[in-house]
């Protein structure tokens, strides 16, 4: 019950009281009253990256039971990019190393996106487990030819930087194939395209977007939406000057 109303607290933006629930849960876990992957990943997944430390520990034995299924080893490893030389992290990549060919094409884009972000912020250098996970999951991604959501095309550009990595073909295209962009989506490939060079690397990409935010603009140009768009018109109009 304490896990649980930690991570509501979290989750509804209930700052204060998550922070005056903090010393209590932090107590439970290292008096080992939490143990078990379900009850911390809980924790794990919401609570501020400076309490991640407090409990990399704890979280890390008990992703290591055999008992620990995959969508919870995958959670944990959504929070590499804050603590890439965790204890935590490394055992998520060991224990999903051994698992990457059962993991399904969404998952694998999971994988490659989240460490491949992990190594596009981090101010050091990635440990080495996990640059070899996240190219293992591209291998596998491209070999098997998957084909993928939105969301999860999208979340690949964390694990490419230009246009030249291997993965960028499948991306683009099955991303022409897609007409259900969200604007934020829309965003990240003129984003990504304008980082690579210009729109002129690919109009007819840049075209395909763009066609689905100017009819976005023109159905609901609610304030949210427009000033959205202004934060980000140095991509969108410096790639449509070209």
């Amino acid at each position: 019950q304490l896990a649980r109303a930690y991570n509501q607290f979290c989750r509804l933006g209930l700052t204060r009281e998550a922070k005056d629930l903090w010393p209590t849960v932090s107590s439970r876990i290292q008096s080992k009253n939490m143990t078990t992957a379900k009850e911390l990943l809980g924790i794990w997944s919401v609570t501020p990256p400076a309490n991640l430390p407090e409990i990399d520990s704890p979280m890390a034995k008990a992703i290591g039971s055999d008992a620990t299924i995959t969508w919870q080893i995958l959670s944990a490893l959504t929070r590499a990019s804050e603590c890439e030389g965790s204890k935590t992290v490394l055992r998520c990549a060991d224990k999903i190393s051994s698992r990457v060919r059962d993991l399904s094409d969404e998952d694998l884009a999971l994988v490659a996106g989240q460490l491949g972000d992990s190594a596009q912020t981090t101010t050091s250098s990635v440990p080495q487990p996990l640059v070899d996970l996240a190219q293992r999951a591209k291998s596998e991604l491209l070999e098997r030819g998957g084909k993928l959501e939105t969301l999860q095309l999208c979340g690949l550009f964390r694990c490419m930087e230009s246009v030249n990595d291997e993965m960028w073909p499948m991306v683009r295209n099955q991303l022409l194939t897609k007409k259900d962009l969200s604007a934020q989506q829309t965003l990240q490939v003129c984003r990504f395209l304008h980082q690579a060079g210009g729109s002129d690397l690919d109009l007819q990409l840049f075209n395909h977007t763009t066609h689905q935010l100017n009819k976005m603009l023109s159905m609901r140009a609610q304030p949210g939406l427009v000033s959205m768009v202004a934060q980000n018109l140095d991509c969108v109009l410096a790639s449509q000057a070209t």
